[in-house]
């Protein structure tokens, strides 16, 4: 049975699933907040499994759960989840490579802060001057519209004054942000990592993962609230998707004594599944969901080949939200469309159609030259021993 780094091996250093797999997992977060958007669901709720305080009693909730829409919450978690765990795989190989903090830094800033900066300034300056209730001289000098520039820091901030006041889900102008602080973190723990060399030593990272495991479920165990790994019935808290980046990178680090089966992928998938709903620890349902993403990411697509050398999935991420809710604002708020099931399907494709070609101008105008600046703004020799090391140099988005 051939290991991961074989299969990256035969496939010229690249991981070929990993560009298709950002796009479905960036337009199905897309789709999934524009029912919410529409209908007004995106609200707290005691999640997955709530009210059942054993395991016996989770197991025999499970056939209520498997025919009811409990059984597409474990997917819906799975967007953002599945996101960390190869960002983690994918952005340690971009840190193996640079050897440096203050390149490996430099990279990170270079693929998230173009389209980033573009989407919060078109967000407050345009978007928000188009849609507030309250008159521009107000809206602009509100100290809320200045806070909403927090985000380019990763200091999330959803509002803006009187934007999207009387939609379904009101006053939320992007919450895909909310992913900032924790990938921010990640980043930072990289950075330290291959500033100490630390990271160097494999085993460290491994070490790391499996005491972050046990602590988890001995803290879990008597102050079960205070790390709480569901914020709500729709994602992860940010701590909990932060230590999937960690597995993500771990699962990298190892990938020379890990076998890939297409059977064992499709089993971790299903035992996921079956985990989440069943309320077994997240530790070992999320260690599921990281082999079967990085499974996916090994597999062929060839008619697929596009998005290789087109990356709109970050686009997709960033502009999805506040396209989706504008959309809500104008259709649904103005009664052209009724908060139905024809309003939802009517809303998902135009936000779908119109983020596609948002992201796609901001890949070729913004994030793709701003790539460009990389040779420019970190030099690098590498030795043998970093030759060795660079795995998926076309797929780390650095």
């Amino acid at each position: 049975m051939k290991t991961f780094a074989q299969i990256e091996a035969e496939n010229g250093g690249k991981y070929p699933g990993f560009a298709v797999l950002r796009h479905i997992l960036a337009a199905a977060v897309l789709i999934h907040h524009c029912r919410g958007l529409v209908s007004g669901a995106l609200a707290a709720s005691e999640g997955i499994g709530a009210g059942q305080n054993t395991f016996v009693d989770r197991v025999a909730a499970l056939p209520h759960a498997l025919t009811t829409f409990d059984a597409l919450k474990p997917g819906v978690f799975a967007e953002v989840a599945a996101f960390f765990a190869l960002s983690g795989f994918l952005v340690t190989a971009s840190a193996m490579r640079s050897r440096d903090a203050k390149a490996f830094l430099t990279l990170r800033a270079l693929r998230i802060a173009p389209a980033l900066t573009t989407v919060v300034t078109l967000s407050a300056v345009v978007l928000g001057a188009a849609v507030t209730t309250l008159p521009l001289a107000s809206y602009f000098s509100n100290a809320d519209f200045w806070l909403y520039f927090r985000n380019l820091v990763g200091w999330v901030v959803y509002a803006l004054p009187g934007v999207f006041a009387d939609n379904p889900v009101p006053y939320n102008v992007n919450a895909n942000l909310w992913t900032l602080f924790p990938e921010i973190g990640c980043y930072l723990a990289l950075a330290a990592m291959v500033a100490t060399g630390a990271l160097r030593d494999r085993r460290i990272l491994g070490v790391a993962v499996t005491a972050s495991a046990l602590a988890i479920l001995v803290v879990s165990g008597p102050w079960a609230d205070l790390v709480s790994t569901r914020a709500w019935d729709k994602h992860f808290e940010g701590w909990f998707i932060a230590w999937m980046f960690m597995c993500g990178g771990a699962f990298y680090r190892y990938a020379d004594r890990i076998p890939f089966s297409a059977p064992a992928a499709a089993a971790s998938f299903a035992l996921y599944y079956v985990g989440m709903l069943a309320r077994i620890p997240d530790v070992f349902s999320a260690i599921f969901l990281v082999y079967a993403t990085i499974a996916f990411g090994a597999l062929r697509f060839p008619r697929l080949s596009y998005f290789d050398s087109h990356d709109y999935s970050y686009g997709l991420y960033l502009y999805g939200y506040p396209i989706s809710q504008t959309l809500v604002f104008v259709l649904i708020g103005q009664g052209l469309l009724p908060t139905s099931p024809t309003g939802t399907i009517f809303v998902t494709g135009a936000a779908l159609a119109m983020t596609t070609a948002l992201s796609a101008l901001s890949w070729r105008f913004i994030e793709k030259p701003a790539l460009s600046w990389k040779r420019r703004l970190v030099s690098a020799k590498p030795n043998a021993t970093d030759k060795a090391d660079a795995r998926l140099a076309a797929q780390s988005r650095a």
